[in-house]
């Protein structure tokens, strides 16, 4: 901690840390009391520290609970400490504060080392710049060395062109590149849209296991606009049919990609009204195979994406950026890339590496896991989520849950009597198998007894929540299959909310085995079991026990 030390009466003296909202916190800021600081120049305040890395691609990171009228400030690595001025050219990375959001999303920079080399690595402001009144805290920090990203859509790894929407779009993440060129769709600030919203726009060199704003999910929704709906094929119709999609970009996640309300109508980008509604947000796929007779062109179908609105998604007057109403000359085609979700923590995050002492987060593979996007037509459903009554639960944008995270949260509340029975869960399949931590944040004021968070059999009560607002379950996974929400059971309460949700693993736990494997193709002169040691005559698509090793067949 350098140049900022600035007492603060009864409450001590603001030196980097702090607890404002109950949970400890990285914080740098002034309140109308710059020249109360006793030591150093405010002009360049850090928190850093020195370490020695070996050589390879990292990611610096960091969740806020507070990002406020930064003028000039920064998350940074560099060889040598330098002004808050000249951090934009000397630091090896940078990013600025003040893009963050103050949901406790994880976001920061990606830095490249060709060396062992130490580096300082920190925040660091310019609180005299700007606002007499501006701040960040930093609840949790993360320094990740992620995969490689090899290629852009390694069918090694999972990924899969495809020609028809997989039933359960739930269980996948999606890449979406021009067809032809190979040039993907990635989620970046609008500039005839409006740089105020981000909407999508055509790079080059994309990799969605780098660079999650290149990364989507789908939610499906059906005719009645529910979600959770299904793709029927010829051999397994769906019981709710999947009629509409709304995409949301994995990067930010809060808000979907929406049409804009007439007269500009030709607008695709990340509007909405402070809440997270999808009202306005559908888009039908619709894929157009390869029609040559000889099969020559085989492989050359494409996808247009139609909204809502009647309008296709293109180039915006032959530029770069996405259009919600393209003219015919630029209207979309477009190849969609699918990877199970298990399967991209797979290509994506080093689980060898994960323990008790240091776990993984991967609550990425969780769909609206702080209840931002919720259902306008039904009751404000959060989207994503399985209920067992149609009104079990709502996304709430309100203030009655006191350490919720962001704006939004789950909630249910009834003016009298106790609520009856009911669950929200999500189902991710194909996930590494080992030990998980589910968590949660709650209030005491807000859960009662009959609540418990759960992931598959195993339980916590709700109501053991401690002073950081935060209750855990741990369970092991052996089949790759997870199950997992709150349930409610002879609950003692009209009032029920919690909010943020995050899933990390902790290693291979008590499972037994050792190492992970996904194949694409079907390994031979193998030893080969299930899940329940039952010997095999060779793999099936699935997880499979192949020569002492877990083994993932995608096809």
């Amino acid at each position: 901690m350098e140049n900022f030390d600035i007492p603060n009466g009864g409450d001590g003296t603001k030196h980097g840390l702090d607890r404002y909202t109950g949970n400890d916190a990285l914080m740098l800021g002034v309140w109308n009391d710059a020249s109360k600081n006793t030591t150093g120049d405010l002009k360049n305040a850090r928190i850093y520290r020195k370490i020695t890395l070996p050589a390879g691609k990292y990611y610096f990171g960091a969740a806020y609970n507070a990002v406020y009228n930064l003028s000039e400030a920064y998350m940074f690595v560099s060889k040598e400490l330098c002004s808050t001025a000249d951090i934009p050219e000397k630091s090896i990375a940078y990013y600025s504060i003040a893009k963050c959001t103050n949901d406790m999303k994880i976001e920061g920079l990606y830095f490249q080392l060709d060396e062992e080399t130490e580096v300082c690595i920190g925040f660091q402001a310019n609180l005299l710049n700007g606002s007499a009144t501006q701040e960040f805290r930093a609840e949790r920090v993360v320094l990740y060395m992620p995969k490689e990203a090899s290629e852009q859509h390694a069918e090694a790894n999972g990924w899969q062109m495809i020609d028809a929407m997989p039933a359960d779009v739930s269980q996948y993440f999606f890449a979406i590149y021009d067809h032809g060129t190979d040039n993907g769709l990635v989620l970046n600030t609008g500039s005839k849209q409006g740089a105020s919203y981000k909407t999508l726009w055509y790079e080059t060199d994309v990799y969605p296991e780098a660079n999650m704003d290149a990364l989507f999910t789908f939610d499906a929704f059906d005719a009645s606009n529910y979600s959770g709906a299904q793709f029927a094929s010829d051999s397994a119709p769906a019981e709710k049919e999947a009629k509409w999609l709304v995409m949301t970009c994995a990067g930010n996640p809060d808000v979907c990609l929406q049409s804009n309300d007439s007269p500009n109508n030709w607008n695709y980008r990340t509007e909405n009204n402070g809440e997270g509604w999808v009202d306005r947000a559908y888009i039908s796929a619709a894929y157009t195979p390869d029609n040559v007779a000889d099969g020559s062109s085989a492989g050359n179908g494409y996808w247009t994406l139609l909204n809502n609105k009647g309008g296709n998604l293109g180039r915006y007057d032959g530029t770069d950026e996405i259009s919600g109403d393209a003219t015919a000359d630029n209207i979309g085609h477009y190849d969609i890339y699918a990877i199970l979700r298990g399967h991209y923590v797979l290509a994506t995050v080093n689980i060898g590496k994960a323990s008790d002492e240091n776990p993984v987060d991967v609550s990425c593979a969780i769909t609206n896991s702080s209840a931002s996007r919720y259902n306008n037509f039904h009751a404000k459903q959060p989207v994503g989520w399985t209920l067992s009554l149609d009104d079990a639960f709502e996304c709430e944008y309100s203030t009655y849950l006191p350490n919720k995270v962001g704006s939004s949260y789950f909630n249910k509340w009834q003016s009298s009597g106790n609520l009856t029975d009911r669950t929200i869960s999500q189902h991710l399949t194909e996930m590494p198998i080992g030990k998980y931590r589910l968590s949660v944040r709650t209030h005491s004021n807000v859960i009662h007894k009959g609540a418990s968070l759960f992931l598959n059999a195993d339980k916590a009560d709700m109501t053991t929540v401690g002073s950081d607002g935060i209750v855990s379950v741990i369970a092991d996974l052996t089949d790759g299959n997870i199950t997992f929400g709150v349930e409610l059971k002879n609950y003692q309460s009209n009032d029920c909310k919690f909010d943020h949700f995050t899933l990390e693993y902790m290693g291979t736990g008590s499972t037994g085995i050792n190492d992970l494997q996904i194949l694409n193709r079907k390994p031979s002169d193998s030893k080969c079991f299930d899940l329940q040691g039952r010997r095999l005559a060779h793999p099936v698509k699935g997880l499979n026990i192949v020569d002492g090793k877990k083994v993932v067949i995608t096809r």
